[in-house]
């Protein structure tokens, strides 16, 4: 855009939405236009933290002119209707991970945003400490990758009747949580052959009305195998992986902000990350991925997640889902 300006409104101002905003408006390029919310009283609160205009409905935010684009971090199931609607206005849309719960609602919102930017947020590629391991494996550190094992157990208590707790609206477990370990492992590994996955019969948390653990198994085209196994009612939180090469092994905690490595060749070492706390990490990936939204939307770059890779995570989610085993 020749002004160099980008004028963007949230739709979605729940508590990650205006987290979203927030981080946003740091980049001195966008002007905060306003805000859309589930209910006009949403609009009207969100608009009061945030600034700029209270908008009452879709209809009445998507032709104003003001707004160039749009942070979408609404439930799971509105993301492929709001950003059709706003691609086809000719608006830059980001939205939340997932992109969407069908590999077909993906497609149509690629296809709507043809002549648009569309960036999906997944945030866990650009931590700081993901983005070294990445780093090292791709530099060979470690040699071929064989196996990587990782683990993410979280303790994510929904408020009961909460939408967060209808497969319905969120898809499930690897939908909602997942995704994030599957985009950044394909960022690690390349492209994903072949996926299974296992689930049990019955959720840890009262409310839900989908499994809340998951081991899933992926084989990637290079010949890398990934474990994953998924927790989000887990009494013991834990978050990192181990991969294993032909020349060595990497260990990370994501929780702890540690890295460790040992090669064949007798190199080893381990970084503590000073001061480190997750939520750091999550503000500084955040800045990253929006700052890089925002150079997508002014001709200055691609989009680093476009549609097509927040396809193929919502495709290898399809994929295990097929196969799921229930225990």
């Amino acid at each position: 855009m020749a002004s160099g300006w980008l004028g963007c409104a949230l739709i979605g101002p729940g508590n990650f939405g205006r987290g979203l905003a927030r981080a946003l408006c740091e980049d001195q390029r966008v002007r905060f236009v306003g805000v859309l919310g589930a209910t006009p009283a949403e609009s009207i609160a969100g608009a009061a933290e945030l600034g700029g205009r209270a908008y009452a409905s879709i209809a009445e935010l998507l032709p104003d002119a003001a707004v160039q684009a749009v942070l979408i971090a609404t439930p799971s199931d509105t993301h492929a209707a709001l950003a059709i609607a706003a691609a086809q206005a000719g608006k830059h849309v980001f939205v939340e991970k997932p992109m969407a719960l069908t590999v077909a609602e993906c497609d149509a919102m690629i296809a709507a945003a043809a002549s648009t930017t569309l960036m999906i947020g997944q945030l866990q590629r650009f931590f700081p400490l993901l983005a070294e391991v990445r780093e090292r494996v791709h530099a060979q550190q470690i040699g071929q990758p064989l196996t990587t094992l990782m683990w993410r157990h979280d303790m994510l208590q929904r408020a009961p009747g909460s939408w967060l707790q209808q497969r319905a609206r969120v898809g499930g477990l690897l939908h909602q949580s997942c995704v994030h370990e599957i985009d950044w492992l394909r960022t690690v590994h390349g492209e994903v052959a072949h996926t299974s996955a296992r689930l049990p019969a019955v959720p840890i948390q009262a409310g839900l009305d989908f499994p809340d653990a998951a081991e899933l198994c992926l084989t990637f085209a290079s010949g890398t195998i990934a474990t994953l196994s998924a927790c989000m009612t887990s009494y013991l939180p834990a978050h990192g992986g181990v991969i294993h090469g032909t020349h060595g092994t990497i260990r990370f905690d994501l929780l702890a902000g540690s890295l460790a490595w040992h090669t064949a060749s007798g190199e080893r070492g381990h970084h503590q990350r000073e001061a480190y706390t997750v939520q750091a990490g999550h503000r500084v990936a955040t800045r990253i991925e929006l700052r890089a939204f925002v150079d997508a939307a002014l001709g200055l770059a691609a989009p680093t997640v476009p549609g097509s890779e927040g396809r193929a995570n919502v495709a290898v989610i399809a994929a295990a889902l097929a196969l799921a085993q229930i225990s």
